[in-house]
């Protein structure tokens, strides 16, 4: 069975790697793939202290973890219906197209019977939190899992 992490992410990427390290500490698998769903003006932040600064390679080598896949393909920007994305969810446009993404989202990997799916709903907005504990209360099967980290 396939191992995926999903993230709700707004400005704070080193979310990722706290749910990691909490996932670690329980024993729990490392996941196989990390997808984030995130907003426009978030994507920049997220990818340059995930990825670039090599963040998440730092947690996999300190923690003699496998390197999980995550790439551009991994990075969701919600989109409303017609594909524009949603630079920072404030408006309620941009909020129905957030409820409407992140359940699809959630859909389509829940649909899945060779994956198990850990959704952490630590960051980004609220309603982005909300929506995404909401779709897996609603799709999540027994082997998937819903948390939530504190940072200080």
């Amino acid at each position: 069975m396939k191992h995926i992490l999903l993230s709700a992410i707004g400005s704070h990427p080193q979310l990722i790697t706290e749910t990691l390290y909490d996932l670690y500490a329980a024993g729990k698998p490392h996941p196989d793939e990390i997808y984030v769903i995130t907003t426009l003006d978030s994507v920049k932040k997220l990818k340059q202290g995930l990825l670039a600064d090599g963040q998440l390679a730092k947690f996999e080598a300190h923690y003699s973890r496998q390197a999980a896949i995550i790439n551009d393909n991994h990075i969701w920007v919600i989109e409303d219906s017609v594909g524009r994305p949603a630079f920072d969810a404030k408006n309620a446009q941009e909020q129905i197209a957030m409820a409407d993404f992140i359940t699809c989202k959630v859909y389509a990997l829940t649909s899945r019977d060779d994956v198990a799916v850990h959704a952490s709903v630590s960051g980004g907005r609220k309603t982005m939190a909300f929506y995404l504990g909401y779709a897996m209360s609603l799709l999540g099967r027994k082997q998937d899992e819903l948390s939530h980290v504190f940072v200080n």
